[in-house]
């Protein structure tokens, strides 16, 4: 047993040293030749905790580098409140994109409604600590709540969504934008996206890359 212990901790931890900091694949299979970004009008705060942030199955790092305008703020760090910096601007509207009771479908019909151009605040972490963000940040709690309307199920393949209509986080930003920012950014961020997925699959179980998909 100890023997098998070790032999599994070796591998991480060489797992962990071959793996692109940026793109966080193997080295060997690393994609960040294909990782372009596009200007988003829709400025994107991702509110992220901190168990997150070395978890190579997180797709936020990835929206950063992808979109023009994308920032993250930790939340969740031992004696350290939520980082705020660069998040709050009176010009913009803050709507937060999560699925709760009282979320409102995005549409352009709503997003008119406003009279200053929106920002979107985006939880991440697993589904049951995103759900506790709004109840537990005061400055999010008079945010209305935001939801993307279906648009198919999540590409995802490297966690187990709770539900049908549930997407990751890059994901849910993507279509979000595609709702706000409109159809040629989602459509940046999703072909980067399956790049992403099919790479993560081919460094896990062994599956073939496809040569031919590349932006």
């Amino acid at each position: 047993m100890a023997k098998k212990e070790n032999m599994t901790k070796r591998t991480r931890r060489q797992t962990s040293v071959d793996r692109c900091p940026k793109c966080k694949v193997n080295k060997s299979i690393c994609f960040c030749h294909e990782i372009s970004t596009i200007e988003n009008k829709v400025p994107v705060h991702i509110i992220m905790h901190a168990r997150e942030r070395k978890l190579p199955s997180n797709t936020a790092t990835l929206a950063v580098h992808t979109l023009s305008d994308c920032k993250i703020h930790i939340r969740g760090l031992k004696d350290h409140e939520l980082e705020l910096e660069g998040l709050f601007d009176d010009s913009y509207q803050y709507l937060f994109l999560y699925p709760d009771e009282e979320a409102i479908e995005l549409s352009s019909e709503y997003i008119e409604s406003f009279d200053k151009p929106v920002a979107i605040v985006v939880p991440d972490g697993s589904w049951r600590q995103a759900r506790k963000f709004k109840q537990r940040e005061a400055v999010l709690q008079n945010m209305p709540s935001v939801k993307i309307p279906f648009m198919g199920p999540s590409e995802y393949k490297m966690r187990k969504s709770p539900y049908l209509e549930a997407v990751c986080t890059y994901e849910a930003i993507a279509r979000a934008l595609g709702v706000i920012d409109k159809k040629p950014v989602q459509e940046h961020m999703e072909r980067i996206f399956r790049i992403m997925v099919e790479r993560f699959l081919s460094a896990r179980y062994g599956t073939k890359i496809n040569d031919n998909e590349s932006l």
